[in-house]
């Protein structure tokens, strides 16, 4: 992102790298608001609001730790942003909106399409298509506003994370949804093949 010190490039900075690092729906980054947030010395809570996979409203919390780099971390990217756009934890505030004549921040949220947006220009300007993986999955994938949700399954499953841990993030409740990013992303390493003697 060339754009950093621009309003607009702070905002979509920390949409990617919180949407990443949380595992977020698009809905869900776009419901967010600065009451949803607490700040921590280690890092940042996040409340998710009701959802697809918390129907029953009790409100996951999602911990996102300090970065090991200044220029990904998602809590200095958040704080960045809130900053820029004059807002503090718990005032109440959406906490993504749109911005207007590349200035002025509106008081109303932005939209999960505008979070699809934001990710597929972004991913666009950055080379990234989604057909690296057309290989692994079978299909091309195109890259969308899920992309943060999945690209966060597949980079933890390449890390070695086990699923039960990566669905905490993820809040998969189902371990053959997530299944459909984790195997691919370690299929080779996850194979019996290599343990029956060939």
């Amino acid at each position: 992102m060339d754009d950093l010190s621009t309003i607009v490039g702070k905002r979509d900075r920390a949409v990617l790298l919180l949407g990443l690092a949380t595992a977020q729906r698009r809905s869900e980054i776009a419901d967010l608001t600065t009451k949803d947030l607490t700040r921590l010395d280690s890092g940042l809570l996040v409340r998710i609001r009701p959802s697809k996979t918390d129907q029953t409203g009790k409100r996951d919390v999602i911990g996102v730790p300090l970065g090991k780099h200044p220029e990904t971390c998602p809590v200095l990217a958040v704080e960045d942003w809130l900053e820029a756009s004059g807002r503090r934890i718990g005032d109440g505030h959406p906490l993504f909106s749109r911005v207007f004549n590349q200035a002025r921040v509106s008081t109303t949220k932005i939209s999960d399409r505008s979070i699809a947006r934001i990710v597929q220009a972004r991913a666009a300007a950055a080379g990234v298509t989604g057909k690296e993986y057309s290989q692994v999955f079978g299909t091309e994938s195109r890259i969308s506003g899920h992309s943060l949700r999945a690209g966060h399954a597949t980079s933890a499953a390449e890390a070695g994370l086990d699923p039960m841990t990566i669905a905490r993030t993820t809040r998969h409740r189902r371990l053959d949804s997530l299944a459909r990013y984790v195997r691919p992303a370690s299929a080779v390493e996850d194979s019996t093949a290599g343990q029956i003697g060939l």
